[in-house]
């Protein structure tokens, strides 16, 4: 007997074609725009500043603000069209940062002294906001898997 060709259940499945050197496929894109990643560095900033000084009028906010931005840029035209899912990797990734954040913002509200408080929050900001900015670029490389 002779098999055929394709089988009918496989005209369904689409042709991948095998990834450039390197494991990055060549037409891959990052998910997240620049500007998105630096406008939730810069709440994620101004939520540890809060956190920090111990300022709820600042941190409650900013939370608030950052819900809503995540809930926001999926909506907008350009991510429409997108799959949207970064994987589990970013659920860890992500979780693990901020956890991280909320350590730094408990060990500068509880340690600094009260003079120190403003120096304190603006150092814990910029942690804050660069740690993010860095968990975000290495979820949203462009794989093989994306």
């Amino acid at each position: 007997m002779v098999a055929p060709e394709t089988e009918p259940v496989t005209d369904f499945i689409p042709v991948v074609d095998a990834p450039e050197s390197g494991g990055e496929r060549a037409d891959a894109q990052p998910h997240i725009a620049t500007w998105e990643r630096a406008l939730i560095a810069l709440i994620a900033g101004v939520v540890a500043f809060g956190g920090a000084v111990g300022n709820i009028w600042v941190a409650f906010p900013a939370c608030v603000v950052m819900v809503g931005v995540l809930f926001a840029l999926p909506a907008l035209p350009s991510h429409r069209g997108r799959n949207g899912a970064l994987g589990r990797r970013a659920g860890v990734v992500l979780g693990a940062v901020w956890a991280i954040i909320v350590a730094v913002i408990a060990l500068v509200l509880f340690l600094v002294p009260a003079k120190f408080a403003l120096t304190g929050g603006v150092i814990t900001a910029l942690f804050a906001g660069v740690v993010t900015w860095g968990a975000i670029a290495y979820v949203d490389r462009p794989s093989v898997g994306h």
